[in-house]
């Protein structure tokens, strides 16, 4: 059997706060990302990419966790005990009561270590600060991203954002173009 490469849950905590704000930031500058759904699947494959060499490490999305009755949008498991639950938003600036709920359950009720709320976004302010219970120092952590580009950029990225959203061109696959030929005929 190869020898694992053993990857510490200190190093995925670091590699949550600080690498994953980092690369998402890059994925916002870069136009990659529109909506929540585009964060969390940056964000899963960001994680992917650490922990694929250790295969003790296992991410889900999009998890429901029965004994909490609420989904996490990404659970990190080292071996079958789950470690770190994270929620994450698009644009918002202030967790609400609904993730904050489901993040103090995480590491009430389902015992992980750390629970980041993280919110990315283009446009918008930075995150207000979390007045936090005692029990959640230490534990609950809010990371805010966002592009930080200028005003000529975010023009840009707005074009870019309509033109593959509401105003979508049509694809030029060849069924398509059979199937706008036999409309025509008739």
């Amino acid at each position: 059997m190869p020898p694992r490469n053993r990857i510490t849950l200190q190093q995925v905590q670091g590699y949550v706060r600080k690498a994953i704000p980092a690369l998402l930031k890059k994925d916002l500058q870069a136009y990659r990302l529109l909506r929540e759904s585009d964060v969390e699947c940056a964000t899963y494959m960001h994680l992917r990419r650490l922990l694929d060499a250790d295969q003790s490490w296992t991410v889900t999305a999009r998890r429901h966790v029965p004994q909490t009755g609420r989904f996490v949008d990404i659970v990190i498991f080292h071996e079958t005990v789950p470690k770190v639950a994270i929620e994450l938003k698009w644009g918002l600036k202030e967790i609400d009561h609904k993730d904050r709920d489901s993040l103090d359950k995480a590491i009430k009720i389902l015992g992980v270590n750390k629970a980041y709320w993280i919110s990315a976004a283009v446009l918008g302010k930075p995150v207000t600060a979390l007045d936090k219970q005692s029990d959640e120092k230490y534990s609950l952590h809010v990371i805010c991203v966002r592009a930080d580009l200028p005003d000529e950029q975010v023009k840009h990225w707005a074009s870019f954002r309509d033109s593959i959203r509401s105003k979508l061109e049509p694809g030029t696959g060849r069924k398509r173009k059979m199937l706008s030929l036999n409309c025509d005929e008739e």
